[in-house]
Protein backbone atom coordinates (compact mmCIF):
# COMPACT_ATOMS: atom_id res chain seq x y z
CA UNK A 1 0.00 0.00 0.00
CA UNK A 2 0.97 3.28 -0.55
CA UNK A 3 3.16 5.23 2.36
CA UNK A 4 0.73 8.12 2.69
CA UNK A 5 3.30 10.01 4.76
CA UNK A 6 5.11 11.51 1.37
CA UNK A 7 1.53 13.04 0.64
CA UNK A 8 1.56 14.78 3.81
CA UNK A 9 5.52 16.15 3.43
CA UNK A 10 4.53 16.73 0.07
CA UNK A 11 0.97 18.72 0.98
CA UNK A 12 3.01 20.54 3.50
CA UNK A 13 5.70 21.69 1.21
CA UNK A 14 3.53 23.11 -1.37
CA UNK A 15 1.14 24.76 0.92
CA UNK A 16 4.20 26.51 2.89
CA UNK A 17 5.84 27.50 -0.33
CA UNK A 18 3.11 29.11 -1.53
CA UNK A 19 2.22 31.21 1.46
CA UNK A 20 4.65 34.26 0.91
CA UNK A 21 4.36 34.55 -2.84
CA UNK A 22 0.46 34.75 -2.78
CA UNK A 23 0.38 37.33 -0.14
CA UNK A 24 3.02 39.25 -1.98
CA UNK A 25 0.99 39.18 -5.55
CA UNK A 26 -2.56 39.97 -4.00
CA UNK A 27 -1.13 42.64 -2.11
CA UNK A 28 0.76 44.22 -5.69
CA UNK A 29 -2.74 43.21 -7.44
CA UNK A 30 -5.34 44.65 -5.00
CA UNK A 31 -2.62 47.72 -4.70
CA UNK A 32 -2.23 48.12 -0.77
CA UNK A 33 1.53 49.27 0.49
CA UNK A 34 3.99 46.54 1.11
CA UNK A 35 3.36 44.37 4.26
CA UNK A 36 6.02 45.05 6.87
CA UNK A 37 5.26 41.01 8.16
CA UNK A 38 3.16 38.56 6.44
CA UNK A 39 1.47 38.22 10.29
CA UNK A 40 0.79 42.27 9.66
CA UNK A 41 -2.06 41.63 6.74
CA UNK A 42 -4.08 40.12 9.20
CA UNK A 43 -3.88 42.81 11.75
CA UNK A 44 -4.84 45.49 8.67
CA UNK A 45 -8.20 43.55 7.43
CA UNK A 46 -6.55 43.02 3.87
CA UNK A 47 -8.11 40.43 1.69
CA UNK A 48 -4.99 38.59 2.43
CA UNK A 49 -5.18 37.98 6.07
CA UNK A 50 -5.51 34.52 6.66
CA UNK A 51 -3.70 33.51 4.35
CA UNK A 52 -0.21 32.60 6.94
CA UNK A 53 -2.99 31.29 9.92
CA UNK A 54 -4.75 29.44 8.11
CA UNK A 55 -1.64 27.78 5.61
CA UNK A 56 0.58 27.31 8.64
CA UNK A 57 -2.78 25.64 10.09
CA UNK A 58 -2.93 23.10 7.72
CA UNK A 59 0.58 22.50 7.72
CA UNK A 60 0.00 21.69 11.61
CA UNK A 61 -2.79 19.23 11.07
CA UNK A 62 -0.59 17.26 8.74
CA UNK A 63 2.45 17.60 11.05
CA UNK A 64 0.03 16.27 13.56
CA UNK A 65 -0.96 13.37 11.36
CA UNK A 66 2.88 12.80 10.77
CA UNK A 67 3.77 13.02 14.28
CA UNK A 68 1.10 10.32 15.25
CA UNK A 69 1.42 7.96 12.21
CA UNK A 70 4.91 7.48 11.19
CA UNK A 71 7.04 8.72 14.28
CA UNK A 72 10.12 6.26 14.83
CA UNK A 73 11.28 7.45 18.02
CA UNK A 74 10.59 10.39 20.70
CA UNK A 75 11.94 13.83 18.59
CA UNK A 76 10.16 12.19 15.74
CA UNK A 77 6.84 12.07 17.44
CA UNK A 78 6.59 15.25 19.75
CA UNK A 79 8.61 17.40 17.41
CA UNK A 80 5.77 17.01 14.64
CA UNK A 81 3.27 17.66 17.42
CA UNK A 82 4.93 21.42 18.59
CA UNK A 83 4.13 22.38 14.92
CA UNK A 84 1.00 21.48 14.87
CA UNK A 85 0.36 22.80 18.38
CA UNK A 86 2.58 26.07 17.32
CA UNK A 87 0.79 26.57 13.99
CA UNK A 88 -2.70 25.78 15.37
CA UNK A 89 -2.34 28.89 18.05
CA UNK A 90 -0.86 31.04 15.08
CA UNK A 91 -4.55 29.95 13.04
CA UNK A 92 -6.99 30.18 15.96
CA UNK A 93 -5.22 33.74 17.04
CA UNK A 94 -4.59 35.87 13.57
CA UNK A 95 -3.63 39.63 14.43
CA UNK A 96 -7.12 40.31 14.04
CA UNK A 97 -9.38 42.89 16.13
CA UNK A 98 -12.53 40.00 15.67
CA UNK A 99 -10.05 37.66 17.20
CA UNK A 100 -9.82 40.66 20.51
CA UNK A 101 -13.34 40.72 20.09
CA UNK A 102 -14.36 37.37 20.11
CA UNK A 103 -12.35 36.36 23.03
CA UNK A 104 -12.40 39.82 24.93
CA UNK A 105 -8.39 40.32 24.65
CA UNK A 106 -6.46 43.09 24.13
CA UNK A 107 -4.16 43.76 21.16
CA UNK A 108 -0.67 43.21 23.25
CA UNK A 109 -2.71 39.58 24.10
CA UNK A 110 -3.27 38.52 21.21
CA UNK A 111 0.09 39.49 19.54
CA UNK A 112 1.69 37.67 22.40
CA UNK A 113 -0.55 34.26 21.61
CA UNK A 114 0.13 34.74 18.34
CA UNK A 115 4.07 34.96 18.15
CA UNK A 116 4.07 32.41 21.20
CA UNK A 117 2.25 30.22 18.22
CA UNK A 118 4.33 31.36 15.60
CA UNK A 119 7.71 30.67 17.82
CA UNK A 120 7.01 27.24 18.75
CA UNK A 121 5.78 25.78 15.48
CA UNK A 122 8.84 27.47 13.47
CA UNK A 123 11.18 26.18 16.22
CA UNK A 124 9.35 22.73 16.27
CA UNK A 125 9.71 22.75 12.27
CA UNK A 126 13.76 23.75 12.80
CA UNK A 127 15.03 20.73 14.88
CA UNK A 128 12.44 18.50 13.34
CA UNK A 129 14.32 19.31 9.94
CA UNK A 130 17.71 19.59 11.63
CA UNK A 131 17.32 16.03 13.90
CA UNK A 132 14.77 14.17 12.22
CA UNK A 133 15.44 14.50 8.94
CA UNK A 134 19.15 14.55 8.75
CA UNK A 135 19.16 10.44 11.10
CA UNK A 136 21.20 7.87 9.49
CA UNK A 137 21.97 4.40 10.39
CA UNK A 138 25.69 5.02 9.43
CA UNK A 139 28.88 7.23 10.07
CA UNK A 140 28.79 10.47 7.29
CA UNK A 141 31.43 8.35 5.00
CA UNK A 142 28.95 5.46 4.96
CA UNK A 143 26.08 7.81 3.12
CA UNK A 144 25.17 7.19 -0.05
CA UNK A 145 26.07 10.31 -2.33
CA UNK A 146 22.14 11.22 -2.16
CA UNK A 147 22.04 11.27 1.27
CA UNK A 148 24.72 13.24 1.59
CA UNK A 149 23.00 15.76 -0.37
CA UNK A 150 19.55 15.51 0.91
CA UNK A 151 21.01 16.45 4.32
CA UNK A 152 23.30 19.16 3.56
CA UNK A 153 19.95 20.62 2.12
CA UNK A 154 18.13 19.85 5.09
CA UNK A 155 20.68 21.22 6.99
CA UNK A 156 20.96 24.81 5.12
CA UNK A 157 16.80 24.74 4.96
CA UNK A 158 16.97 24.25 9.02
CA UNK A 159 19.65 27.25 9.26
CA UNK A 160 17.11 29.65 7.06
CA UNK A 161 14.61 28.89 9.42
CA UNK A 162 16.53 29.66 12.65
CA UNK A 163 16.62 33.24 11.20
CA UNK A 164 12.86 34.16 11.24
CA UNK A 165 13.32 32.54 14.82
CA UNK A 166 15.02 35.86 16.68
CA UNK A 167 12.84 38.21 15.35
CA UNK A 168 9.36 36.61 16.18
CA UNK A 169 10.98 36.84 19.86
CA UNK A 170 11.71 40.65 19.63
CA UNK A 171 8.01 40.82 18.10
CA UNK A 172 7.01 39.24 20.77
CA UNK A 173 9.03 41.49 23.64
CA UNK A 174 8.02 44.53 21.61
CA UNK A 175 11.42 45.52 20.97
CA UNK A 176 11.19 45.32 16.84
CA UNK A 177 10.64 48.68 15.20
CA UNK A 178 10.79 48.80 11.58
CA UNK A 179 9.62 50.80 8.83
CA UNK A 180 11.13 48.01 6.10
CA UNK A 181 9.75 45.14 5.32
CA UNK A 182 12.69 42.68 6.81
CA UNK A 183 10.08 40.53 8.98
CA UNK A 184 8.14 39.78 5.62
CA UNK A 185 11.07 38.56 4.05
CA UNK A 186 12.52 36.58 6.94
CA UNK A 187 9.03 34.78 7.55
CA UNK A 188 9.57 34.42 3.57
CA UNK A 189 12.88 32.72 3.78
CA UNK A 190 11.76 30.33 6.84
CA UNK A 191 8.85 29.02 4.82
CA UNK A 192 11.06 28.43 1.92
CA UNK A 193 13.06 26.59 4.03
CA UNK A 194 10.46 24.58 5.46
CA UNK A 195 8.61 23.88 1.99
CA UNK A 196 12.05 22.55 0.76
CA UNK A 197 13.15 20.78 3.66
CA UNK A 198 9.77 18.84 3.69
CA UNK A 199 9.91 18.71 -0.45
CA UNK A 200 12.92 16.77 -0.12
CA UNK A 201 11.98 14.49 2.31
CA UNK A 202 8.68 13.19 1.13
CA UNK A 203 9.62 13.05 -2.41
CA UNK A 204 8.60 15.94 -4.57
CA UNK A 205 11.59 16.99 -6.52
CA UNK A 206 12.98 13.62 -7.48
CA UNK A 207 11.92 9.63 -6.60
CA UNK A 208 13.98 7.63 -4.28
CA UNK A 209 15.77 4.30 -4.87
CA UNK A 210 15.64 2.20 -2.14
CA UNK A 211 19.58 3.17 -1.54
CA UNK A 212 18.71 6.55 -1.29
CA UNK A 213 16.93 5.72 2.14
Amino acid sequence: MRDSRYFQLKTMSIVAFVISPLVWFLTIAQGFPFPMSISETAAIGRPTSMILPYGLGVVGVLALMYGIKYNYDFWDRWLPISVFAGFTIVALFPLSETIQTLFGLSQRAVDAIHYIGAILGFLGAMLWVLLCFTKSNGTWECRTKHKKVRDIIYVSMGASITMCIPILVLQLAGQLHMDFAIVFWLEAIALTGLAVAFGVKGRLFRRQTKEDK
